[in-house]
């Protein structure tokens, strides 16, 4: 049995819940059908962890949909939120294959009220590892097919372990004698 996420109240400074754009109430929500609806023909998707956009209402509302599709709907949480007029800004937090993964994301929207473009920034650096682990697979499957799937999988699923532990190690070997971290 598939989880629905559950709304996401977005914070407001009046204790009320903010009136939001469609689109970013669909994000703050986990809502896929929502989101694609509200999406321009011509919308960019863009990853600064990737270094590349994504062109196009299909493939931005497949990658959002793999992405609540993973997520941990439990774990779904609206941190905080700008409206800055055409632009608007969200922090929320989610568990994708069981790490926390906080993102920002900055939604710009077109003269028809669409979102034309969103770029979405993810830490801490060992968690954005989870977008090829357990995002994209999802999205090779619905485009390619079970052996590309597998490849994907097989290639990207032990990435999250072998960041962080490559993290821990490389902070361990470069930090000053005396000085700690947490791990």
């Amino acid at each position: 049995m598939e989880t629905v996420p559950q709304p996401a109240r977005l914070p407001a400074t009046d204790g009320a819940a903010a009136a939001v754009h469609p689109g970013v109430a669909a994000i703050a929500n986990a809502d896929p059908v929502a989101f694609a609806a509200r999406l321009a023909h011509d919308v960019v998707f863009h990853s600064p962890a990737a270094r590349f956009s994504f062109r196009g209402k299909e493939i931005a509302s497949a990658l959002f949909e793999a992405m609540v599709h993973e997520s941990d709907p439990e774990q779904w949480r609206v941190l905080d939120f700008w409206d800055l007029g055409d632009k608007h800004v969200m922090a929320f937090s989610t568990c994708i294959g069981g790490r926390q993964v906080d993102l920002m994301n900055v939604v710009r929207l077109d003269e028809r009220g669409q979102i034309c473009d969103l770029t979405v920034y993810a830490r801490p650096m060992a968690a954005i590892s989870v977008f090829p682990a357990f995002v994209f697979p999802r999205l090779v499957g619905r485009y390619r097919g079970r052996l590309r799937t597998a490849l994907v999988w097989l290639l990207c699923r032990p990435l999250p372990t072998i960041l962080e532990l490559g993290v821990v190690a490389i902070l361990r070997l470069g930090s000053p004698p005396g000085t700690d971290f947490d791990a």
